[in-house]
């Protein structure tokens, strides 16, 4: 039997000691970090080279130990600026793009529909969700299964590449990569 397609969720006094419910919970904190490393990554590179930069900067605090770094040139201004924001709730990534560029609508982006199921950001919600619940409460997310884990991974991958490309056309840049040529 393959270990995606397991009951989880059925009998809650079994599934406590299911050692696949511990596996799929140590899971979601390292989807979410992936998550938040490409927005955040993406919105260094956009803060590089965005008008808005110096607004963006008048209204950022920087921490103080960002400052020693940005001092020792191991991070950039816009690492620092990055650092500064939260790239955990869906919300304030939005409004972060907003902020470079108000043409820029991850929402607008996300909140299509994946083959008449419900929209993408609700899958990346509903992922931080957890992350809060795992790491902020110490809960475990008893009744979801490997194979709920590997769905939402493949949605947030086609949600990642969606933004990706909606960043590529709204920008002009280059699909001259073979991969971006057969998806755009």
């Amino acid at each position: 039997m393959d270990w995606s397609s397991k009951e989880i969720g059925k009998f809650y006094l079994i599934d406590i000691m299911n050692p696949l419910v511990a596996t799929v919970n140590m899971a979601i904190p390292f989807v979410v970090s992936i998550i938040e490393d490409y927005f955040r990554s993406t919105y260094t590179a956009l803060l590089k080279y965005s008008s808005q930069k110096e607004v963006i900067l008048k209204g950022c605090r920087i921490q103080g130990e960002d400052l020693v770094l940005l001092e020792k040139e191991e991070i950039t201004l816009e690492d620092a600026i990055a650092r500064s924001r939260s790239f955990q709730n869906m919300k304030r990534i939005g409004q972060s793009f907003k902020e470079l560029d108000n043409n820029i609508d991850l929402f607008g982006v996300l909140n299509k529909t994946l083959r008449r199921r419900k929209p993408v950001s609700d899958t990346f919600e509903r992922i931080i969700g957890f992350w809060h619940r795992i790491i902020h409460r110490a809960e475990l997310i008893y009744d979801y299964a490997p194979k709920a884990l590997l769905c939402d991974i493949r949605t947030i991958h086609v949600g990642v590449e969606k933004f990706y490309f909606s960043l590529i056309n709204l920008y002009g840049w280059s699909d001259e990569h073979p991969d971006l040529r057969r998806k755009i």
